[in-house]
């Protein structure tokens, strides 16, 4: 029951004001609060946790072997149809691990570009020697393949240390780039002579060097053109 505010009284209900001091009676109404089933804005799920480098590489690994497991044994599968037994399959299944190999190697040694390029390497071998021997053991790995391969390695390894102590890195990439492609050219043409004739012959990939040497030259210029405007940006603060 409602009470007046300034004597106190305890008064009925349908009792407007107070009997004794004729003050009002206050009417508290209660707080219109709505309540509902479920909240307005339901609380966010909790993310999930991210993972970090070395397990997205794990699983980027994983999925590029069972995604290469699938065309190999569909070749093994259709080979062993087809022929009865493994024929072509070999060539199939060879160049899928080269692929495996050479999509998987950055993965693990992403960060010593050396023993990527000598898994490079060696795992390009083992892919052309499993071609000699798949196709008859005929000997062109030995007096072809290894000299070329070896040769191209070399080259790459070189330009990997020359740009790595460049202070500046631009246009000389492209030169070095040039120039290896020059002197590939003639490695190749030595390879294949002393293969087919036993004697040592160059003609075409000096046109080839020829060519490549005044474009890497110029390319080198216009980097030490850029080097220098750098400097002097650097040193008046432009």
């Amino acid at each position: 029951m409602p009470y007046c505010s300034r004597c106190g009284v305890e008064v009925d209900d349908d009792v407007k004001k107070c009997p004794l001091c004729s003050t009002p009676i206050q009417v508290l109404e209660p707080e219109n609060i709505r309540i509902g089933k479920y909240p307005d804005k339901p609380a966010p799920h909790p993310a999930p946790p991210k993972r970090n480098r070395k397990e997205q590489r794990r699983m980027a690994a994983i999925i590029i072997t069972f995604g290469l497991l699938i065309p190999a044994s569909i070749a093994i599968a259709a080979d062993v149809v087809i022929n009865e037994h493994i024929t072509w399959g070999t060539y199939t299944i060879s160049a899928l691990i080269y692929i495996w190999a050479i999509i998987l190697l950055p993965l693990l040694y992403y960060k010593t570009p050396v023993l990527t390029l000598m898994a490079y390497y060696l795992s390009t071998l083992l892919f052309l020697y499993s071609i000699e021997v798949f196709s008859g053991g005929e000997s062109w790995f030995r007096e072809l393949a290894l000299p070329i391969i070896t040769f191209t390695a070399l080259l790459i390894a070189l330009n990997i240390y020359v740009i790595s102590r460049s202070p500046i890195k631009g246009i000389n990439i492209f030169a070095y780039a040039v120039f290896s492609l020059g002197l590939e050219c003639v490695g190749i043409e030595m390879a294949v002579s002393l293969f087919l004739s036993e004697t040592l012959m160059i003609w075409w990939s000096i046109m080839v060097l020829s060519a490549t040497i005044p474009t890497g030259g110029l390319l080198l210029y216009l980097h030490h053109k850029t080097k220098k405007t750098r400097k002097a940006e650097k040193f008046f603060h432009i």
